[in-house]
């Protein structure tokens, strides 16, 4: 008998959703603003490029596919940054910054091609639904059935890797794609899986699986229809009206990016406006078709 059952309110974007759970107004500000003096910051001109690569080589494997994969992987690389971030917006060497991805992108097919002795690639970078929520890599193994979300950190440290797993059993995300992808394929996803590639000191990669179930996936479903609701009954008012977790303004890292927007500024676009800039030109009353993906 199947289990999982259809949305009710209309999901929305894990990357999103995850922004607004960690506080509404973050996800609000997200949506819309950034700070003036924003700085691109490597690790994430890295992790696009690797994930770009792996994206090619995966899709060569997919099950049916006639796709040859021919890219040089430094071609691949180096395209992927140039074309998401011009060289003049870096603060690092465009060579650095290749020979680190290429570093990183070798551990991981390494490691993905020993995966795939053993599993099918049936989907890569493929939309699951109408609202565009892709997965980064869907694959069977028997009766298994895996998703897995590639992530990559620029820094191992053997203090947090254990936390990093445990974290990412009970990530939004993997649980959306596993909702998601069950839905489309009519079959329930088995395994949750974080791909984590680790860049320096010196280059890992480490797959980190869990087991799930059926009712597991329909009880996180079930939540999430909660969270959903509340989504969109807020997103589209006014900034003043956005909850705010306080909890989450510092944290390891430091502080939260619109510290200053809602602490200095006091939520006050006016005030704010020295400090961060619009997005695209959108106002505040955006809709959800403006998602950030």
């Amino acid at each position: 008998m199947k289990i999982i059952t259809d949305p009710i309110n209309e999901p929305v974007s894990p990357t999103v959703m995850e922004r607004w759970l960690k506080c509404p107004t973050y996800g609000w500000l997200a949506q819309r603003y950034e700070p003036t003096d924003k700085v691109i910051a490597p690790y994430k001109v890295l992790g696009i490029a690797i994930a770009k690569g792996f994206e090619a080589w995966l899709e060569s494997k997919r099950v049916g596919t006639e796709v040859q994969f021919s890219n040089d992987p430094n071609e691949l690389v180096t395209g992927a940054i140039e074309l998401s971030w011009p060289p003049d917006d870096l603060n690092w060497p465009i060579e650095t910054l290749v020979a680190t991805a290429l570093k990183g992108y070798d551990k991981g097919i390494k490691n993905l091609t020993s995966c795939l002795e053993t599993e099918k690639v049936i989907a890569v970078e493929e939309p699951l639904d109408k609202w565009n929520a892709r997965a980064d890599l869907i694959t069977e193994r028997g009766s298994d059935f895996i998703v897995t979300d590639h992530k990559v950190r620029y820094k191992y440290d053997a203090r947090y890797a254990p936390s990093n797993q445990l974290e990412s059993e009970v990530s939004w995300q993997l649980w959306d794609y596993a909702y998601r992808v069950s839905l489309k394929y009519d079959r329930p996803v088995t395994h949750i899986r974080t791909h984590f590639v680790y860049l320096t000191p010196s280059p890992k990669s480490v797959l980190h699986e869990k087991a799930i179930t059926e009712q597991a996936i329909e009880n996180w479903h079930l939540g999430a229809e909660v969270k959903w609701a509340e989504w969109h009954k807020l997103h589209r008012g006014l900034l003043i009206e956005q909850p705010m977790i306080t909890i989450n303004c510092h944290n390891r890292y430091g502080k939260c990016e619109f510290y200053d927007f809602c602490w200095l500024a006091e939520k006050d676009e006016q005030r704010a406006a020295m400090l961060y800039n619009k997005k695209g030109g959108k106002s505040g009353m955006d809709s959800q078709n403006n998602q950030m993906p």
